[in-house]
C-alpha cells in the first residue's frame, strides 16, 4: 500500500540522527529526547512497527467486539476523540480465548501507527482521549486487564510523545486514583499534566466540551452525535483497511474466532 513509516530516520545504529521534533516538544531536556528517540527507534525495529500496516491482523474485529474502544471524529478543535470503555466489554473472554499481552499490545500499535500513518500523518496532529470507567469494579482493572493497560500505557507514553493533548478519566469511582498512581509513572510528566480524573457523578461533559463540542462525542458518555461509539467513519475505514490486509494473506476477519500470536 506504500504507506510512508511514521519516522523517515529510523536506524538504531545511527545515533547522532536527527530527533524529531515530537520527541523534543515531549521531553525536558535534549539528552532525554536523545535517549527516548534511541529506545524508540530500537522498539521499532525489534517489534516490525514500519511493517505493521502490511501485517494479517486476525484479531481485529475479535478484540473490537470485546473492548469497546474506538476512533469516533474529528472534533471541532481538529482533533480526533478516542474512546475507551472497558466496563462495557467482555474483555475476560479475549484472555480465555489464549490473547496476550503481546497480542494486545500489537493491536494497540496497529490501531496507533493507523492513526498517525493513515490518518493524520501531520507530525504535529494530536487527539482527544476519553477513558470512561462506567460500570468497572476494581476487579474488572485487576490481572490480565490491569497488565495490558499499563503496558500500553508504556507504549504510548514512550513512543508517541506528545500525540494526547489532552486526556480524561470519567465516571471515576474512588478506588481508581490508586490503579492510576500505578500507570502514570510509565508516562512522561508533560503527558501526566494533560491528564483530568472526573469523579462518578461529575459533568464530564462540560469538562471535555472545552476541547471538543458536545455533538462531537457518541451518545454512550454523553454526547449528542448520532453516530453510535464504533461505528465512525474513521472506524469503518479501519475496518476496511484490515480486512484488505488479511486478504492479501489468505486470513479471514471474524468477530468470533481469534489466532494468538503464540499458537
Amino acid at each position: 500500500m506504500n504507506i510512508p513509516p511514521l519516522y523517515a530516520n529510523g536506524d538504531p545504529q545511527d545515533v547522532n540522527d536527527e530527533i524529531p521534533p515530537c520527541f523534543i516538544r515531549g521531553t525536558s531536556t535534549p539528552e532525554e529526547a536523545r535517549r527516548r528517540w534511541q529506545k524508540t527507534k530500537e522498539w521499532r525495529v525489534a517489534k516490525k512497527v514500519d511493517e505493521i500496516l502490511e501485517i494479517a491482523h486476525p484479531n481485529f474485529l475479535y478484540i473490537k467486539e470485546r473492548y469497546p474502544h474506538a476512533l469516533h471524529k474529528i472534533g471541532s478543535k481538529g482533533m480526533y476523540i478516542y474512546i475507551e470503555r472497558p466496563g462495557h466489554g467482555r474483555l475476560a473472554e479475549v484472555w480465555s480465548a489464549g490473547l496476550t499481552l503481546d497480542d494486545m499490545e500489537q493491536h494497540y500499535t496497529f490501531t496507533t501507527e493507523y492513526l498517525w500513518r493513515v490518518l493524520e500523518p501531520r507530525e504535529d496532529a494530536q487527539f482527544v482521549s476519553v477513558f470512561d470507567i462506567d460500570n468497572c469494579s476494581m476487579s474488572d482493572l485487576t490481572g490480565d486487564t490491569f497488565s495490558m493497560l499499563k503496558r500500553c500505557s508504556q507504549v504510548i507514553g514512550q513512543h508517541y510523545p506528545e500525540r494526547a493533548h489532552k486526556i480524561f478519566v470519567v465516571n471515576a469511582p474512588g478506588w481508581v486514583s490508586w490503579i492510576w498512581s500505578t500507570i502514570t509513572p510509565f508516562l512522561d510528566p508533560i503527558t501526566t499534566k494533560k491528564i483530568s480524573i472526573i469523579k462518578k457523578g461529575k459533568d464530564h461533559i462540560k469538562e471535555i466540551t472545552e476541547f471538543c463540542d458536545v455533538q462531537d462525542l457518541p451518545p454512550e458518555i454523553g454526547g449528542s452525535d448520532s453516530i453510535m461509539l464504533g461505528h465512525s467513519e474513521a472506524e469503518q475505514g479501519m475496518l476496511a483497511f484490515v480486512k484488505t490486509v488479511n486478504e492479501k494473506h489468505n486470513v479471514p476477519t471474524e468477530v468470533d474466532s481469534c489466532r494468538p500470536m503464540n499458537k
